[in-house]
Formats: structure tokens, C-alpha cells, sequence
């Protein structure tokens, strides 16, 4: 046998050998987001009583885990009326966040709860609840 021919035969017999005997490629991580390697808490404020017009300023601060120095960003999607911004908004390496929470007055005079979230560059996320009460501006504190 020549020397392409012995090639094109034991190439026929890999492709072969493949076909008969497939490999399984196990697939990770359930096809969501990765684990959050962070969590969030609120400090000096998790629970906020505003009037209209009144201005809270509460930190999140952000806990790593060893090994994630990442970025992450803040998003909220607060009730209407309400007015949730990070400064900043997203942080590198740093531990906290301000974030300044401002009733108007169209927003409703009831509890709410607010979903903070922080994404990291990954797609991984966590989430914390701001309780906030909007009370009337004639009630008594």
C-alpha cells in the first residue's frame, strides 16, 4: 500500500471509530446567568419614610468575593413617582455606592417595595429591597 493510501485508510477508520462512538459534552450552568460572586446590602437605610419632596440617601455597599475586583452596575426600576439614582453607578473595586431616593408628588402614599440589582460584567446579578413608605405629608412622624 502506498502512503496516501494508508492515510486515506486510517482516516476512514477515525472518522469511523468517531461516529460509532460519540463523545457527550456535558453543558454547565443550566443555561441562566452565573452566580452572583457579590452580594448587596443596604446601610443607613434599608427601610426609608419619605414625604413628597423629602431626600434619602442611603449607601449600598457591595461585598466580594475573594478573587472579583470586576465592575458592577446598579439599575432599579422604582414606582412611579419615585426617584432612585446611584452615584455612581457602576463601581470598580470600590464597596459602596450612594444612592439618593426622592418621593415627588404623584407618588403614591403607600409601602413599596424597590428591587436594587447589581451586574457584573458576566451577566451574574444580585438583588436587594429597599423598603421605602410614602406617607402623607400631614401625618404626624
Amino acid at each position: 500500500m502506498t502512503r496516501p493510501a494508508i492515510a486515506a485508510v486510517t482516516l476512514a477508520a477515525l472518522v469511523l471509530a468517531a461516529c460509532n462512538n460519540p463523545r457527550e459534552v456535558p453543558i454547565t450552568g443550566g443555561g441562566g446567568p452565573p452566580a452572583a460572586r457579590f452580594t448587596m446590602t443596604l446601610e443607613r437605610g434599608a427601610t426609608l419614610v419619605l414625604a413628597p419632596g423629602e431626600v434619602a440617601e442611603p449607601f449600598l455597599r457591595i461585598t466580594r468575593d475573594p478573587g472579583f475586583d470586576g465592575p458592577v452596575t446598579f439599575s432599579v426600576e422604582p414606582p412611579p413617582g419615585v426617584l432612585v439614582v446611584f452615584r455612581p453607578e457602576t463601581i470598580l473595586g470600590a464597596d459602596f455606592a450612594e444612592m439618593r431616593v426622592v418621593a415627588d408628588q404623584s407618588a403614591e402614599r403607600t409601602s413599596h417595595q424597590i428591587r436594587l440589582v447589581g451586574r457584573a460584567t458576566d451577566g451574574a446579578e444580585t438583588a436587594t429591597i429597599l423598603a421605602l413608605t410614602v406617607r402623607d405629608p400631614s401625618a404626624v412622624r
